[in-house]
């Protein structure tokens, strides 16, 4: 038990002393910011604790785990109930997993996948091959620009919109590429770009945040569960729409508090009100004011 103890602690400071180059942090610096994560089981006070960005410890603990191997030799098995689902999300894991989970499902009306710059460093052409097989791809607009190299988010929405290969079944989980993009713009909000049009909403005004831990995660299950719950609606821009206003105000309740605690109590009710607030800030009248000759 000692000797395999001592195998995996050997594991992570190798991996670490990785990391330590790859950000440029001091070696003591990273090895705090690990012990600190553990400790506070929180990824923004950690990052608070030692003045970093919170960006920076998400993504230290996110290669540390790569580089550790914690998905080596893991091969997913969807039950029958799973395999029977007619709307998929791929969360944020290796691509190589995300296309076995995909090929389990093929005929899945909706199936949306997020991914991270990790895998386009590491595994871009695994994760296009991906990216090919799914309806939507939700990524934050950085990540957008890197994985197309666009300069800015509408040509790289554009581009990643066009990436549509011929000579693949969709029937049988094959390629038929994504016909939505959906960017997560952290505080700024959220938009959506089809080949049709362009939405796109502001993050619900907060005067507090307290964890932000998640809300990315959040907001990708409600817009999927917002799609999921209405099986008979085509997937038209006012089912897009609505399934934006909905993901983005549960991502609010999300950082009102430390991990789930506040989404675990959340009521229908609630829900209902903030989105009627949401609805009322982004409306507005008036027309273009007539220009002088």
């Amino acid at each position: 038990m000692q000797f395999a103890r001592g195998k995996i602690i050997y594991a992570i400071l190798a991996a670490l002393f990785v990391l330590i180059e790859q950000y440029a942090m001091d070696r003591l610096d990273v090895m705090r910011l690990y012990t600190r994560i553990v400790d506070r089981r929180s990824f923004t006070l950690a990052a608070q604790d030692l003045q970093v960005p919170r960006s920076t410890a998400t993504q230290v603990i996110k290669e540390l785990e790569t580089r550790l191997g914690v998905f080596e030799g893991f091969q997913p098995k969807l039950s029958e109930r799973s395999r029977s689902s007619d709307v998929l999300f791929l969360a944020n894991i290796q691509p190589d997993l995300q296309r076995e989970v995909r090929a389990q499902l093929p005929e899945a009306r909706f199936v949306a996948l997020d991914s991270m710059n990790l895998w386009i460093d590491i595994a871009r052409d695994s994760l296009v091959s991906a990216i090919e097989s799914v309806d939507c791809v939700i990524l934050n607009d950085a990540e957008l620009r890197q994985l197309t190299g666009k300069p800015n988010l509408l040509s790289a929405a554009r581009e990643l919109l066009s990436w549509n290969p011929s000579g693949s079944s969709p029937a049988a989980g094959g390629a038929r590429g994504p016909s939505v993009v959906i960017a997560k713009q952290g505080e700024y909000g959220a938009a959506l770009i089809t080949r049709e049009s362009f939405f796109a909403l502001p993050a619900y005004p907060l005067e507090t945040v307290i964890d932000p831990t998640g809300a990315g995660d959040t907001f990708a299950g409600g817009l999927v569960g917002y799609i999921a719950a209405h099986p008979g609606m085509e997937l038209s821009d006012e089912l897009l729409r609505g399934a934006m206003a909905h993901a983005t105000v549960l991502a609010s309740f999300n950082v009102e508090e430390f991990g789930t605690e506040r989404v675990e109590r959340l009521t229908g009710q609630e829900i209902a009100e903030r989105i009627d607030l949401l609805r009322e800030i982004t409306r507005f009248s008036g027309s273009a004011l007539q220009l002088r000759n």
